[in-house]
C-alpha cells in the first residue's frame, strides 16, 4: 500500500516538474511558421555578371529606356555583389563566356496615358494644378515592365527569368516619362536584387 502511495506521489512530483519547465520554456518557432529562405538567383559558382543594354518593347523617344536601365541595374550591383559587374554586349554564341560569368538581360518598356479622374479625393488640392471643385481632371498614369534573364555565359542555359511590373500615377497629365523612370527604377532594384543575390545581410 505505502508502495503505491510512493509511486504515486513520485508520478504527480514528475508531472509537476514537466509542467514546471514547460511553463518557463516557451516552445521554439517552427521553421514552417518562419518560413524558409528563398536561395539567391545567383549560383555562388558566379564572380562576374555581364548586363548588355536591354531590348526596349515600346521605345520612348529621347529616353534610351533600355540603356537607362541597364546601367541603373549595373551601378547598382556594384554595390551589394562581391563580384565584378560590367556592361557590355552579349556574346555572340553560347561559349564564348567565361565559365564564372553570368549574363543578365532582358527587356523594358515604359507606356503612359491620360486618365480620367473623377472622384474628388483623387484631385490635387494644392499647388498650382489645384483642381479640388472642378469635379472632374485628367491625370497620368505609367506602367513600367522588366523581364529579366539570368543566363550562363558559357553554356547559353537559362538560369532564372521573371516578369516585372509596377506604376505610377502623377496628378499632372502632362507628366514627363523621364520623372516615371527617376521614381520606379529604385523600387524595381528593391525588389530584383534580393531576388538575384538573396536578402541583405543585417
Amino acid at each position: 500500500m505505502r508502495a503505491a502511495a510512493h509511486g504515486a506521489a513520485g508520478t504527480v512530483a514528475a508531472l509537476a516538474l514537466f509542467a514546471s519547465g514547460c511553463a518557463t520554456s516557451p516552445p521554439a518557432p517552427s521553421q514552417a511558421a518562419v518560413g524558409p529562405a528563398v536561395p539567391a538567383a545567383l549560383p555562388a559558382r558566379f564572380t562576374e555578371i555581364v548586363v548588355p543594354d536591354f531590348a526596349e518593347t515600346a521605345p520612348v523617344p529621347d529616353l534610351a529606356l533600355g540603356r537607362r536601365v541597364a546601367d541603373e541595374l549595373a551601378a547598382g550591383m556594384r554595390g551589394v555583389f562581391k563580384g565584378t559587374v560590367t556592361r557590355g554586349a552579349v556574346p555572340s554564341r553560347p561559349g564564348m563566356g567565361g565559365a564564372s560569368t553570368a549574363i543578365l538581360s532582358g527587356t523594358a518598356g515604359l507606356a503612359g496615358r491620360a486618365q480620367k479622374a473623377l472622384l474628388e479625393a483623387d484631385l490635387p488640392k494644392d499647388g498650382p494644378f489645384r483642381l479640388e471643385g472642378h469635379g472632374l481632371a485628367e491625370r497620368k498614369v505609367f506602367v513600367m515592365t522588366l523581364d529579366l534573364a539570368l543566363i550562363d555565359a558559357s553554356t547559353g542555359d537559362v538560369l532564372w527569368k521573371k516578369p516585372f511590373r509596377e506604376t505610377r500615377v502623377y496628378g499632372y497629365a502632362q507628366e514627363a516619362p523621364e520623372s516615371a523612370l527617376a521614381d520606379l527604377l529604385p523600387v524595381f532594384k528593391a525588389r530584383i536584387f534580393p531576388l538575384l543575390f538573396g536578402p541583405p545581410r543585417a
